[in-house]
């Protein structure tokens, strides 16, 4: 199920900006990880070696696309968060500012649609 979700994220668009975000908390290896749903792209355009990064990432798209005849029915393995926070039992998040997390669809144990929050503490996100 959260597959597609996943996969559903990435292909609905918002009128105003061109994507609409989806707002999830997932249950990770004893702790949660909240943050925006985002793609495979958007998290690649945040690493220090971008570019290469980018080069190797549309080769190996290309080379999958052409083993594999349902691509787009493919659903994915990984789930990509922006602005991603980690809660702990009482502890504050950390970091106090989102970064970008990569996640194994099939390591997470739950999940919960919205972020996450401390009271107090405001983090606008559209569920």
């Amino acid at each position: 199920m959260l597959a597609l979700v996943v996969k559903l994220s990435m292909s609905m668009k918002d009128k105003s900006d061109g994507r609409a975000e989806i707002g999830i908390t997932l249950h990770v290896g004893g702790l949660l990880v909240s943050g925006i749903i985002t793609t495979p792209r958007d998290f690649l355009m945040n690493h220090p070696l971008t570019d290469q990064v980018l080069e190797v990432h549309d080769e190996l798209m290309k080379a999958e696309a052409t083993d594999s005849k349902d691509e787009d029915s493919a659903l994915p393995e990984f789930v990509h968060l922006r602005n991603a926070r980690f809660f702990v039992p009482g502890q504050l998040p950390i970091p106090q500012e989102g970064v970008y997390w990569r996640g194994r669809l099939s390591e997470i144990a739950g999940y919960s649609f919205g972020v996450f929050q401390v009271a107090g503490q405001t983090q606008s996100c559209a569920v």
